[in-house]
């Protein structure tokens, strides 16, 4: 299972994932620690979040193949699945010039898609009509 550095023992509400099966038998509400983020990165508040096809075979394990791929054999290493979200900007890093705290955006996260209406790590987002443009 993976381990990300927590700040200040905060946590979030995220979907939570430690065995592999269908949704129904292996994801729950649950809380995990909050990330730190880093330079480079967007800390997002979730408002929706998607899983497509590549999140359901990781979610299931299947094909076996993809366990021998480094997601995991016997269990998933990252106990939080998904990809895309959509909602606010909580936070920047260091390095972040494009976005501003409150922008509404939507991309692909890289830690905690899953985590409800709480905080996301973002590795690519853009801002959606609504926040375009509204900053010098």
């Amino acid at each position: 299972m993976t381990t990300f550095t927590t700040t200040a023992a905060t946590t979030m509400r995220a979907i939570i994932q430690e065995n592999y099966g269908e949704a129904e038998n292996v994801l729950r509400l649950g809380r995990a620690g909050r990330p730190a983020i880093g330079d480079g990165e967007v800390l997002l508040r979730v408002h929706a979040a998607g899983v497509d096809r590549g999140v359901w075979h990781l979610m299931a394990g299947l094909p076996y193949p993809v366990r021998l791929a480094g997601y995991g054999i016997r269990a998933p290493k990252t106990s939080v699945p998904g990809r895309e979200v959509a909602g606010h900007v909580e936070a920047v890093g260091g390095d972040v010039t494009t976005l501003a705290v409150g922008d509404e955006v939507f991309g692909m996260g890289v830690r905690f898609p899953l985590a409800g209406p709480e905080l996301v790590h973002m590795a690519a987002c853009a801002p959606t009509d609504q926040t375009a443009g509204h900053r010098p």
